[in-house]
């Protein structure tokens, strides 16, 4: 997986590309620093783009729930935008839209 920060700032939006599998954990985890790093003054929402991930594994999904459990307590919500094809099966097979804001 590959990503890329755009618009670093109240909304930090992340574009994921390619399978995001458990050999991803390194890069995750660096993503995962940016909520350490944001002043708790600061209103920040982080939006996850899968429009360009074509593949999800079960140590994803383990991924961003870490990042939702690191998010919750620092009150910031997290996004998963454009899920498609096994994507979007894998979050709808696991609820995640009971766990995350997941939007079109």
């Amino acid at each position: 997986m590959e990503y890329t920060i755009q618009d670093p700032g109240p909304l930090c939006r992340v574009m994921l590309r390619g399978a995001f599998t458990f050999s991803d954990n390194r890069s995750f985890r660096s993503l995962m620093r940016l909520l350490n790093q944001a002043p708790q003054s600061i209103e920040l929402a982080i939006e996850l783009d899968f429009s360009g991930v074509d593949f999800v594994d079960s140590d994803a999904l383990g991924m961003l729930l870490q990042l939702r459990d690191q998010a919750d307590m620092q009150s910031v919500p997290v996004i998963l935008r454009q899920p498609a094809g096994q994507v979007q099966e894998m979050f709808k097979l696991s609820k995640f839209d009971q766990l995350f804001s997941i939007t079109p």
